[in-house]
């Protein structure tokens, strides 16, 4: 399993993560899928939740409330042709004014596009 660009931000002294309310939901589909294509052990799986579980992860609520979020993650989504999944991750960024950290190479590059990537140092 590679290495999620959440990881080495932590590793550089970034204190905490805000995610969109899905974060957990697809963690969790991404572990299940490795461990069902044997990519991973159940062991490791469980391993990795453990550690997920007790990370500062803050989870975004005020896209919960904010009634207009969908339709600005679908515009979005669109105009730069990503799924709406993604997108939730770069609509958060904008909204909140922080850098988004990815590995996924389509919004990375709307990211750096729009000027808030957050460049991981190089080891």
């Amino acid at each position: 399993m590679r290495r999620s660009s959440f990881w080495i931000t932590c590793r550089k002294g970034v204190t905490e993560a805000i995610v969109p309310s899905l974060f957990y939901m697809e963690i969790s589909n991404v572990l299940l899928t490795a461990y069902r294509r044997n990519r991973i052990s159940r062991d490791s799986m469980h391993q990795y939740l453990d550690v997920i579980s007790i990370l500062p992860i803050i989870i975004d609520t005020d896209a919960a409330i904010q009634g207009n979020t969908i339709k600005v993650v679908c515009e979005l989504a669109d105009k730069h042709g990503l799924t709406t999944y993604d997108t939730s991750y770069l609509e958060l960024a904008i909204r909140r004014g922080f850098p988004l950290a990815t590995l996924d190479a389509d919004l990375h590059k709307v990211a750096v596009e729009l000027d808030i990537a957050y460049q991981i140092p190089s080891n």
